[in-house]
């Protein structure tokens, strides 16, 4: 019983890895859709290049959550701190940079990618934003995870954003 108000709470950016076997989401994840510009289309499809990430795999945040919170914290009386963690993969990557590695992945060129200058774009309105994004995106979501792995799971090793391409489009 936490009823002093103990929480941690895991911050992310991009989460990658297959469909959710469960439950799926009602729209195309963002390596499928990469994927599908690179095998599908004649046109070259824009990505952000001045938008940096640190994609974490949904695998790892599992292994975080189950493993290393469910362990040390099962124990009667042992709390949570009170606590925001930063939890990204250890790549700090851009949206080409992305694409490139998916097409790296397939074996496609990367004739058909294009390079976007998300502040060059103009602001959508409230109506274009809540169909494209939802919210205005900062341009660097870097996720610095030392805290995460000092404080919490030390043999933490997230995979590289190769791995989750793999791990994603397989």
């Amino acid at each position: 019983d936490y009823d002093d108000g103990a929480y941690v709470i895991l911050r992310s950016s991009i989460i990658t890895g297959p469909r959710p076997p469960l439950r799926d989401v009602d729209r195309t994840l963002f390596l499928e859709f990469v994927a599908s510009a690179l095998t599908e289309r004649d046109e070259p499809t824009s990505f952000y290049y001045d938008e940096f990430r640190c994609p974490i795999a949904a695998a790892d945040i599992s292994r975080v959550v189950v493993r290393d919170f469910g362990t040390k914290f099962a124990v009667p009386r042992v709390k949570p701190p009170r606590r925001v963690y930063n939890m990204g993969g250890p790549d700090r990557v851009n949206r080409v940079d992305m694409a490139k590695a998916c097409a790296k992945y397939l074996a496609k060129g990367d004739d058909a990618l294009e390079r976007a200058y998300a502040a060059k774009i103009r602001p959508a309105s409230c109506v274009e934003a809540s169909s494209t994004r939802g919210v205005a995106a900062p341009p660097d979501i870097s996720m610095d995870s030392s805290a995460l792995v000092c404080d919490i799971c030390q043999t933490w090793a997230p995979m590289s954003f190769a791995e989750q391409v793999k791990d994603a489009l397989k």
